[in-house]
């Protein structure tokens, strides 16, 4: 009896589990040409290579999933099963032009649920994911297209992720019980076209400059312009693919304001409308200066006023919104785009702030104030591993200071008037969180009040070389010069920048400024002769000429800055047996340290490449985001040269790539302002 009641039940069981998996495969999507497809599982089309099934995102089925579940067809699918959330990862892709996203996705019977689904975008142009419910009827494949318009906004020029989400009950509330699911042939598409349906646009210009993010598949661009623009930009070009496409341009009328491209295709059969949207949301000017203050008085986070500390990431891995470094009026800001919150983290650099006792913070906001917040934290770690107590501080239209529109608002408030635990012997990270959207930040510090101190540094003199010599750089470069001076006393710690300029000048914007021996401590500075040939070829001196130049010295303690005594004169000749084309055929690819680093506002980056071929030479902040493309071409085997110019971006470490056939490498390089 007890033989047959368990044969009953094993069988009951195996007929539940089959029961809730598919035993069939979706209908095999239509053919279509590979340009208008891009495919991310599926065997009707190619996929795309470096697809990873299942990234860890911490969702509850991960190292469950089976991208080759055989529903007993031979016809494998993608099964997630404990499923209550999964990402798919891959190379990013411009699917811009796609007008679809189809999945075909199986539920269980009874299965009172909702699943939705999102490609996730990091282009930084329009929303980075957007979730839309996928129709189901459980117990039955189905067979879903989801137009691009439903993600509402996203450009899909960067797709790099796709999110299936089904922590949902069919009416909207909160579920996160898992279940299974099953998806097959999850691809992107577009409807083929020929010539005469065409209703896209291959250029689109502003003010006779084409719009950056321009993209033939992208129909929405939002430009930003100061506050306080009056004049309406103007669309000045739209060119449409097919040029027998009919176009209409409409001019938008004021700031904020909307202006239209509406393109009608040959056939007449297919139109499409970019609109191009004016806003007036960046700051005129940069954020108010601040006071002189005594170094041991100051913990500073970001501000061209203070010596900053050492930060590991502006924007950790745990934020979900995006910073980068921008400039004001020529001043260094970051501009945050914010999703919810970002986060400074400075781990290996905690700071006991327990001497502090004000904080102070500048930032601006051209977005509509109303029921919005911006929010401060402080995260103390109290010599543990994680966040042990927290201090916070909230910005509203009913605080006192209060949230504006337009212009900059100042915090400067004692640590005391923080909410929560305000112990700080240990603190890590900094914190804000605000749905603000667009946010400008400058200035954000703690201090200590008190009198403040000017450091006093006595009078100094050149030495070497003596005013008036004639330097010829000759021989292979390897040689080098030095710079002495004489060491100045002080009542603080100093800092001396070597400068050179064209005679008869002020020093007020030398031609090159570089940082002492053992970075600014030593009262002298060593250069090879192919280090001076590269900064002169960047001066624009050709081989063999020569340049007459004036240098000098500056001593820095805290905000005293101090000239040397006197201006020495200098001729310096182009001889050397290389520059910036001389080895005409290197035996390996070698990308050299940039010179001089640190750097301001310029510096020289010198290559070698052993055969002629594609050549990208980028720049990159600390965020990895690209801030200079120097190179992006053909180029012979050689020695080379680029120059960076960094006058429109803020200090810090940046990196840079050098990408040539299989050879890539990254070096880093440090700007100081």
């Amino acid at each position: 009896m007890k033989t047959t009641i368990l044969t009953f039940l094993l069988m009951a069981i195996t007929a539940v589990g089959f029961a809730q998996a598919p035993t069939t495969n979706a209908d095999d999507p239509e053919n279509r040409e590979a340009e208008n497809v891009i495919s991310i599982y599926g065997d009707s089309y190619t996929t795309v290579d470096g697809v990873n099934y299942d990234p860890d995102w911490g969702q509850t089925g991960h190292q469950e999933v089976n991208p080759a579940y055989d529903p007993e067809t031979g016809n494998v699918v993608l099964a997630y099963p404990n499923f209550t959330y999964q990402g798919t990862e891959f190379p990013a892709q411009n699917a811009a032009e796609m007008e679809y996203l189809h999945v075909d996705i199986w539920v269980p019977e009874g299965a009172d649920r909702i699943v939705k689904v999102s490609p996730i975008d990091n282009s930084g142009s329009g929303p980075g994911e957007v979730l839309v419910d996928v129709p189901t009827t459980p117990g039955s494949w189905n067979s879903v297209d989801i137009p691009i318009e439903d993600f509402t906004d996203m450009t899909w020029q960067s797709v790099f992720q796709i999110k299936f989400d089904g922590q949902f009950n069919s009416d909207g509330s909160a579920n996160t019980e898992p279940f299974d699911i099953y998806l097959d042939n999850i691809f992107f598409w577009k409807n083929a076209s020929t010539p005469e349906s065409d209703a896209t646009l291959s250029d689109l210009q502003v003010d006779g400059e084409t719009i950056e993010t321009f993209d033939p598949g992208v129909q929405n661009y939002t430009i930003n312009l100061v506050a306080g623009t009056t004049t309406v930009p103007q669309i000045t070009e739209a060119t449409p693919t097919n040029e027998n496409a009919s176009v209409t341009i409409t001019q938008a009328d004021g700031i904020p304001g909307d202006a239209t491209v509406d393109v009608e295709s040959e056939d007449g059969n297919n139109e499409r409308t970019y609109t191009v949207s004016y806003e007036a949301n960046i700051p005129g000017e940069g954020a108010p200066e601040q006071p002189a203050r005594n170094a041991e008085d100051v913990i500073s986070i970001f501000s061209d006023a203070y010596t900053d500390i050492t930060v590991d990431t502006f924007s950790a891995d745990f934020d979900d919104s995006d910073i980068e470094d921008v400039t004001i009026d020529g001043n260094p800001a970051k501009q945050i785009d914010f999703t919810n919150f970002i986060g400074i983290d400075f781990q290996s650099n905690r700071q006991d702030a327990s001497e502090m006792t004000h904080f102070h913070m500048d930032f601006w906001t051209g977005n509509d104030t109303a029921d919005k917040s911006f929010n401060l934290k402080f995260s103390e770690w109290g010599g543990t591993d994680d966040e042990v107590s927290a201090f916070e501080y909230s910005v509203t239209n009913a605080s006192d200071p209060a949230l504006e529109s337009g212009q900059w608002v100042t915090i400067d408030v004692p640590l005391d008037s923080f909410t929560g635990d305000v112990t700080r012997s240990d603190i890590a990270q900094f914190l804000i969180t605000s749905n603000l959207d667009v946010v400008y930040v400058d200035n954000i510090y703690l201090y200590r009040e008190g009198d403040v101190t000017e450091e006093t540094i006595e009078d100094f003199s050149l030495l070497s070389p003596a005013d008036g010599t004639s330097l010829s750089l000759s021989g292979d470069g390897t040689d080098e010069a030095e710079i002495t001076w004489e060491e100045a006393e002080s009542t603080g710690e100093v800092e001396y920048t070597w400068h050179a300029d064209l005679p008869e000048s002020d020093f007020s914007d030398p031609l090159v400024s570089i940082l002492s021996d053992n970075n600014g401590e030593d009262p002298s500075l060593t250069l090879t002769f192919e280090a001076i040939d590269q900064t002169l070829a960047g001066l624009d001196v050709e081989e063999g000429e020569s340049i007459d130049l004036e240098w000098t010295v500056t001593a820095q303690s805290g905000s005293t800055v101090k000239f040397a005594e006197e201006i020495f004169d200098i001729t310096i000749s182009r001889d050397l047996n290389v520059s910036n084309e001389l080895e005409t055929s290197p035996n390996s690819y070698e990308l050299n340290q940039n010179y001089p680093n640190p750097f301001n506002p310029s510096t020289n980056i010198t290559y070698s490449i052993p055969e002629s071929g594609d050549v990208t030479l980028e720049v990159f902040n600390i965020q990895g985001q690209r801030v200079a493309t120097l190179v992006n071409g053909r180029q012979s085997a050689g020695s080379h040269m680029a120059t960076f110019d960094a006058s429109n971006l803020a200090s810090g470490v940046y990196t840079y790539r050098l990408v040539s056939g299989n050879y890539v490498e990254v070096r880093k390089m440090l700007l100081i302002k």
